[in-house]
């Protein structure tokens, strides 16, 4: 079995140990999120990116589907990008937003924050969101590893949280694989909730 083969699999064995300690953990719900994005870079600094994405619920009924269009825009001094994007979602939601992804760290240990600013749309009625994330990452034998936690804010307060444990593998220059284990906390302005997410995902840079 060839080395490759090996972290493909390693990383399906943490899918399967996420999903299992999912399940066995308090949680209102679980979900499994699998996503396929592909990017290309059209022209020096400029990136066209596609993600499709299915939520599943831990009986495989199909809980949402959302498809997300967007342009990343080069890093300005290797430290920042600005993406301007679109997603839709199948339960009838538009949603245009901008980020910025700053890296604060470099080197063999990682530390980024994102932020974007989102229109959710439902029928006409529109409200805005923000959301900001640190991300953590690490490489460790071929492996890439990350730590990240992300805070959503409306205009009536903080509302969800996602602390997010993945590991990555990229196979070659055009394809990468990656599994996650998410603790998703919503109903922070009310009475909270967690819910346990395992994703996995499948990435194409053409």
């Amino acid at each position: 079995m060839t080395n490759t083969m090996k972290k493909i699999l390693a990383i399906g064995f943490v899918a399967i140990a996420m999903a299992f300690i999912a399940d066995q953990a308090y949680a209102s719900e679980t979900q499994v999120w699998s996503t396929l994005g592909v990017s290309a870079e059209v022209t020096p600094g400029i990136t066209l990116n596609l993600e499709e994405q299915f939520r599943l619920s831990d009986e495989a009924d199909l809980l949402r589907q959302h498809t997300d269009l967007s342009v990343t825009l080069g890093a300005v001094a290797n430290r920042m990008t600005v993406t301007l994007g679109y997603r839709n979602t199948s339960d009838d939601e538009q949603r245009p937003y901008v980020g910025a992804d700053l890296r604060i760290l470099s080197g063999k240990l990682t530390l980024d924050t994102a932020t974007r600013i989102e229109m959710r749309s439902f029928d006409g009625d529109n409200s805005f969101r923000n959301r900001t994330a640190v991300v953590a990452g690490t490489t460790v034998a071929g492996l890439n590893l990350s730590l990240s936690d992300e805070l959503y804010v409306t205009t009536d307060g903080a509302e969800e949280n996602r602390a997010t444990l993945g590991v990555g593998y990229d196979v070659n220059g055009i394809l990468g694989v990656n599994a996650f284990y998410m603790l998703w906390t919503t109903g922070l302005d009310t009475e909270s909730t967690n819910s346990h997410v395992v994703g996995l995902g499948a990435s194409l840079s053409l």
